[in-house]
């Protein structure tokens, strides 16, 4: 057996339309007129990234060295405290902590989200670098207020030569990617797509190459061509839909019987989606950002000369078109990665980029998996 395991569809949707703590760590800032954060290891630089963008009034680091000082400008009610620490401290540090500020002045969140904003930094971007090329902008399934709009999207994908020019700019850069990523759109519609697998494996021979996929093209290839995936070890991340669920499965046991590997994000008995609504008037709060899958990754969204924020920027000419809408993609939702630099990168991915303001990720909300009928409500709201 090669499967590599499986993951609920669901679940994620869930985790995507849940996430609610941003509000209550910038409602913690704004009751203060100081805040400080302790600990200025990992965790508080990303906590210190991440407060920045929310325009918190910031005024630097406690650490359990600076306590004593920090006891005389302390104000009870008006300074505030964000633990920047992970768990193996708190024990230690807490009581101390206690001992000069009331509870009412100290944000301590669950450990999860400490970890997660100690993610937020230029270091942990860089030493966790992955590519995540979109191959097509099309599908063939079409869902219902799909993340990456493919049913409005026409069809287009990354051509070869495009390609190799993108990745050799890339390799100029001297980035090195812990990972490459491929999806789309469904990005077994791209007639270069094995052409760009082999280049990349010969490119990058000894990191992890995986390729997202809803599985529904895997059946129909040639038993040769699947055997090309096992021999340049490509992972397919093979996403179960329920209109196509029964032909995709049946293909599972051909990809045990060569040793592809695969790993499966099913859908239980009812397929969820999160919604990915945009609103046209840009209000999108400040501490929102941090909500966004885009923004957790460490990977950067390339497609045919640019790095993008998320895919909604690629697309937003489609949506405009589709719906008489006037999204603005402005100065810092993307780059040209033949006028960049490496540093320039990493900044790129702990920023809150202008078309932010347009997606409340707040507000997500969960769905049932259906067609897309293409209107205008799947995708924004008013």
């Amino acid at each position: 057996m090669s499967k590599t395991g499986e993951h609920s569809g669901n679940l994620v949707a869930s985790e995507i339309a849940g996430m609610k703590i941003n509000k209550e760590l910038y409602d913690f800032c704004k009751a203060h007129s100081a805040i400080y954060i302790f600990g200025a290891g990992k965790i508080g630089a990303g906590f210190k990234n991440y407060l920045d963008l929310c325009n918190a009034k910031l005024e630097g680091f406690v650490t359990s060295y600076t306590l004593e000082e920090f006891r005389e400008i302390y104000e009870p009610g008006k300074t505030g405290v964000v633990i920047g620490l992970s768990d193996k401290y708190l024990s230690e540090v807490m009581p101390m902590i206690n001992s000069i500020v009331s509870a009412q002045d100290i944000f301590l969140s669950d450990s999860d989200y400490r970890e997660k904003l100690g993610r937020f930094t230029f270091e942990y971007k860089r030493d966790n670098l992955g590519f995540c090329f979109t191959l097509t902008t099309h599908c063939n399934i079409n869902c219902k207020g799909c993340c990456t709009f493919a049913p409005i999207s026409p069809p287009s994908y990354y051509e070869y030569g495009e390609f190799i020019s993108d990745v050799t700019q890339l390799n100029k850069m001297k980035l090195q990617p812990i990972r490459i990523t491929f999806s789309g759109g469904e990005p077994f519609l791209n007639p270069d797509l094995f052409d760009i697998l082999k280049y990349t494996r010969k490119t990058y021979k000894d990191i992890k190459i995986q390729l997202y996929t809803n599985g529904t093209i895997l059946p129909k290839l040639d038993m040769n061509r699947l055997k090309e995936l096992v021999d340049i070890d490509i992972v397919l991340i093979i996403t179960e839909y329920p209109s196509v669920i029964d032909a995709v499965r049946e293909f599972y046991k051909c990809a045990d019987s060569i040793g592809l590997e695969y790993y499966i994000i099913n859908y239980e008995s009812v397929k969820m989606f999160a919604t990915y609504d945009l609103n046209p008037n840009g209000d999108a709060p400040e501490y929102d950002f941090f909500n966004c899958l885009h923004v957790n990754s460490t990977d950067i969204y390339i497609y045919k000369g640019k790095i993008y924020a998320c895919r909604r920027v690629s697309a937003a000419p489609y949506i405009n078109e589709s719906f008489s809408m006037s999204f603005q993609v402005r100065e810092g939702d993307y780059l040209d990665i033949y006028n960049t630099t490496e540093n320039e990168i990493y900044n790129f991915k702990i920023t809150r980029h202008p078309f932010c303001s347009y997606h409340n990720h707040e507000k997500s909300r969960l769905f049932k998996w259906g067609l897309s009928e293409k209107k205008a409500d799947e995708w924004i709201v008013y």
